[in-house]
């Protein structure tokens, strides 16, 4: 077969485009921006981009940052409240009940 053979069955590289490493604040930073052009309290903001940008750190990619373009729409679509008045009714140290303030 020869060489020839051997080159026609490595697989190419796809053609990718080199990693941008940008900070967790500036992320953070970013989300809270986006969230906050839906009405969204600044401390809300905060808390949900805290959550998203700490999922993508501790490596559950799926629960990251990936999600702010879904909670964006929904917050624009009116599926979620951005000025929720949500309380812990009970919690422990791996779990909480949350609700609405009564």
């Amino acid at each position: 077969m020869g060489d020839r053979g051997q080159d026609s069955q490595q697989p190419r590289p796809a053609a990718t485009t080199p990693d941008v490493v940008v900070s967790a604040g500036h992320v953070r930073a970013f989300c809270c921006e986006l969230l906050a052009t839906t009405g969204m309290p600044a401390d809300a903001a905060l808390l949900l981009a805290e959550a998203l940008v700490d999922a993508d750190l501790h490596g559950v990619e799926t629960h990251g940052v990936v999600l702010l373009p879904n909670y964006i729409r929904r917050l624009q679509r009116g599926g979620i409240n951005p000025r929720a008045d949500v309380r812990t009714i009970h919690d422990t140290p791996v779990s909480a009940v949350v609700g609405r303030a009564m």
